[in-house]
C-alpha cells in the first residue's frame, strides 16, 4: 500500500482508526470457481444489512418488494456464522401513472455472508466476506454494490495494515503473512508461518522488555544516584552479553531467510557439449534445454525453476564457451555466459569426463577469473568442479585423482581462491542421476547453509529489514559492554542502551517512520 500524498496518509490513518469501511476481491483469477469479496470498518454489517437478503425457512430469498435494509431491520448477525442468500442490489422503479416510485431487488448472485466481528477478525474490527460464484463479473458486481453502500475500494495491503495498526499483527508477523503469499518452497512457507505464529515477535520481546527493565535501572541511578545503592555493573554486563547473544543468535537465521525470500541463482558453464543442458535438466526435473550431440546447440541463457533442499533456485544453462565461435549470435551468446556466470550465487564448471580437463577448460577458467587491475577474488561467485557423464567412462582405467591432475596448478589455485573451504569436486551423469544430489547438498555448503538442516516448520527467518535492525541492535550492545568494561559514565550506557532499544522497536514496528511502513505494506496485493 503506498500513499504518494499527505491526503492519501491521512486517509489511511483515519482507517485505523475504523472511521471509513474497505472493500475488495480477496479471491484469486477470474477463472476461480469461488470468489471472495472482503468487508472491513464501522460500517461493515451495515453494509451486509444492505446488500444481502438471508434465504428463508420455505426456501428462497424473499421477493415482497422490500429492500434488504428493511426485510433486515432487527437482524443483528452471529459472529463467525455462516448465511446463506442473495445478494441484491436495490433499485428505484416507477409503474405507469404511479405517484410514487417503488424498489426492486436485483439479484446480483446468490451466495453465503460469513460475519466477523471486533477483535476476532483478521483487522480486528468488524469483517463480512461474501462467498460468490467465481469469475470477475459476480464478484465485481458484488464489490460494487459495497461500494454504493459506503464501503471504498482497498487499496494493496490494507487488510494487513489495519492488523498491524489494530494490534492484531506486528510488523514482523505483517511481514510474514507477504512471506507466506510469496513461498516458492515449502521450507520457506513454514519459515513465514513461524513468524507469522509469532516466533520472531516473541523474542524480541522479551529483548525489549529487557532492555527496557535495564535502560530503567540506569536512568533511575542517573536522576537518583545519592538514593540509591551503586549500580552492579557485573550484572549489568552480563545482561548486555545475554541480550546480544540473542541477538547474534537470531542474525544467524538471516542468510537462510535471504535465499528463502529471494532464491539463489546458480550458472552452468563450460566447453559446447559437455552435458550443461542435461545437467540443468535433471537438477530442475524438468526438459527445459534442448539437448543433442551437436555441440553449441544451447546459444542463449535457458533458466529453470528448482528447488535445491528447499530452497527457491535459478539454474541458468549457458552457451558453451570456446574461442572459435562460429557466428555473432554465438557470440553473444558466450559473452553472456560469463555475465552469467559473474552474478551467479554459485558456479558449476561443468566438464566431460570421458575428454577431462583440456585446455579448453583451461581458458575458459582464466577468461571468467582473470586478475585484471582489481583481482580475481570476488569478481567470481564460488565455483563447483563438475565432472559430468561418468555414466560413459571405464571407472577402473580413469580415477577422480587422475580428471584432476590434468588441472594447471596457476587454474586449480584460482579456484581454491574463490572458496575459501575448497573446490568441491563431484563425479555426476545426468543420465543416472548419479551425484546429482551431491550437487545439490554442496550447492548449499558453499553459500553457507549446510543442505536442508535448519528449515524445520518451527524455525523463522529473518528478512533483510529485520536483519539489519538487529545488526544495529548488536552493535549498539556491543559499545554498550565496552563502555562498562572501560568504566565509562553511566550516563553512556543510557545512550546506547537506548540505542539498542530504537532498533528493537524499530524490528516490531512500535516505533517506525511512515516511509518503512509504506515500503512494506506496498508490496502487498489488493485485498491482502
Amino acid at each position: 500500500m503506498c500513499f504518494s500524498s499527505h491526503a492519501e496518509e491521512a486517509q489511511r490513518l483515519e482507517a485505523s482508526d475504523g472511521e471509513d469501511t474497505i472493500a475488495a476481491i480477496v479471491s484469486g483469477g477470474p477463472n476461480c470457481s469461488v470468489g471472495i469479496v472482503r468487508v472491513s470498518g464501522a460500517d461493515a454489517v451495515s453494509i451486509l444489512k444492505s446488500v444481502f437478503i438471508r434465504t428463508s425457512k420455505s426456501g428462497g430469498s424473499s421477493a415482497d418488494g422490500r429492500s434488504a435494509l428493511e426485510r433486515n431491520a432487527g437482524w443483528e448477525p452471529s459472529s463467525h456464522r455462516v448465511y446463506h442468500g442473495n445478494l441484491v442490489e436495490t433499485v428505484q422503479v416507477a409503474e405507469a401513472g404511479a405517484e410514487k416510485a417503488g424498489t426492486k431487488n436485483v439479484v446480483v448472485d446468490e451466495a453465503l455472508a460469513i460475519p466477523m466481528l471486533g477483535r476476532r477478525s483478521y483487522t480486528a474490527e468488524d469483517v463480512v466476506e461474501f462467498q460468490t460464484h467465481g469469475g470477475s463479473i459476480c464478484t465485481r458486481r458484488v464489490l460494487d454494490c459495497c461500494v454504493a453502500w459506503g464501503a471504498r475500494v482497498a487499496k494493496p495491503g490494507e487488510f494487513t495494515y489495519r492488523a498491524f495498526m489494530n494490534g492484531r499483527l506486528d510488523l514482523t508477523q505483517a511481514e510474514a503473512v507477504a512471506g507466506v503469499i510469496n513461498a516458492r518452497t515449502v521450507e520457506a512457507a513454514d519459515a513465514a508461518l513461524a513468524g507469522l505464529d509469532g516466533g520472531l515477535r516473541d523474542l524480541v520481546e522479551i529483548m525489549r522488555m529487557d532492555c527496557i527493565a535495564l535502560l530503567a535501572r540506569v536512568d533511575a541511578h542517573i536522576d537518583y544516584e545519592d538514593e540509591l545503592e551503586p549500580l552492579n555493573y557485573d550484572e549489568i554486563l552480563g545482561m548486555c552479553k545475554d541480550l546480544q547473544a540473542s541477538a547474534k543468535k537470531a542474525l544467524g537465521t538471516a542468510k537462510k531467510g535471504k535465499y528463502l525470500e529471494n532464491g539463489l541463482t546458480v550458472a552452468l558453464i563450460g566447453a559446447p557439449n559437455v552435458g550443461k543442458s542435461s545437467l540443468l535438466n535433471a537438477l530442475s526435473g524438468a526438459d527445459r534445454a534442448i539437448v543433442t550431440e551437436i555441440a553449441g546447440t544451447t546459444r542463449d541463457i535457458v533458466e529453470a525453476s528448482t528447488d535445491l533442499c528447499g530452497v527457491p533456485a535459478k539454474l541458468l544453462d549457458t552457451a558453451g564457451i570456446r574461442e572459435d565461435v562460429s557466428d555473432i549470435v554465438e557470440e553473444i551468446g558466450v559473452k553472456r555466459s560469463a555475465a552469467a556466470a559473474r552474478s551467479a550465487d554459485v558456479v558449476l564448471m561443468v566438464v566431460n569426463s570421458q575428454e577431462g580437463w583440456s585446455e579448453r577448460e583451461t581458458l575458459i577458467m582464466e577468461s571468467l577469473v582473470s586478475s585484471g587491475d582489481s583481482g580475481y577474488r570476488g569478481r567470481m561467485p564460488p565455483l563447483l568442479l563438475v565432472f559430468n557423464q561418468v555414466d560413459v567412462i571405464d571407472r577402473s582405467n580413469k580415477t577422480m585423482e587422475e580428471l584432476l591432475s590434468a588441472v594447471p596448478d596457476h587454474v586449480a589455485t584460482r579456484m581454491e581462491e574463490l572458496n575459501t573451504s575448497g573446490v568441491p569436486k563431484i563425479f555426476t551423469s545426468a543420465i543416472t542421476g548419479e551425484g546429482i544430489s551431491e550437487i545439490q547438498e554442496q550447492v548449499m555448503r558453499t553459500v553457507g547453509l549446510q543442505g536442508g538442516e535448519g528449515y524445520s516448520s518451527s524455525v523463522w527467518q529473518l528478512n533483510a529489514r529485520q536483519a539489519s535492525c538487529l545488526q544495529v541492535c548488536s552493535d549498539r550492545l556491543e559499545e554498550l559492554i565496552t563502555t562498562v568494561e572501560e568504566g565509562w559514565p553511566v550516563d553512556c550506557c543510557a545512550v546506547h542502551l537506548r540505542g539498542a532499544l530504537q532498533a528493537l522497536n524499530e524490528l516490531t514496528g512500535s516505533d517506525v517512520t511512515e516511509d518503512v511502513l509504506n515500503s512494506i505494506f506496498s508490496q502487498f496485493c489488493i485485498g491482502k
